[in-house]
């Protein structure tokens, strides 16, 4: 919308000034508005940008301050069976990004927040030791109650 003020301010100082029509400096009035309008909408463009990284920044900071909860569901396949997905199935309401029809329909995308549970450590594994195994076990079936 700016630059089409800006192009017609311009082009209205062409015609004036190619006509010869030069009344009080009208010319360079159109030619300084065009030029003031300009570094406004720069300016504006630089100090939003300037606010949403703080934003961005800002959020970040709490998100990492923010301490974490676990919901057990079921997991999806894909979106098309996600409770989160939108009632149109075209917004993931967890992530609010949209679905692409791939992802809807044949897998989970890269970017879903949902995230499998571990498998219990079996008895017979030698890995580990056998009481991290029993606590580890306890804590998975902790989360399952």
């Amino acid at each position: 919308m700016i630059s089409k003020q800006v192009k017609e301010l311009r082009y209205k100082a062409d015609i004036f000034e190619k006509n010869g029509c030069s009344v009080d400096g009208i010319v360079k009035v159109f030619k300084d508005a065009a030029d003031t309008i300009e570094d406004l909408s720069a300016k504006l463009t630089t100090a939003n940008m300037e606010l949403e990284s703080l934003y961005e920044s800002e959020l970040n900071e709490s998100e990492r301050n923010m301490s974490k909860s676990i919901l057990v569901i079921d997991m999806p396949k894909n979106c098309e069976q996600c409770r989160f997905s939108g009632s149109d199935g075209d917004v993931c309401c967890l992530e609010d990004k949209f679905i692409l029809e791939h992802e809807y329909f044949d897998k989970k995308p890269d970017w879903c927040p949902l995230r499998g549970l571990p498998k219990k450590i079996a008895k017979e594994d030698r890995w580990f030791d056998k009481e991290y195994a029993i606590g580890y076990n306890a804590c998975i079936d902790e989360i399952l109650k």
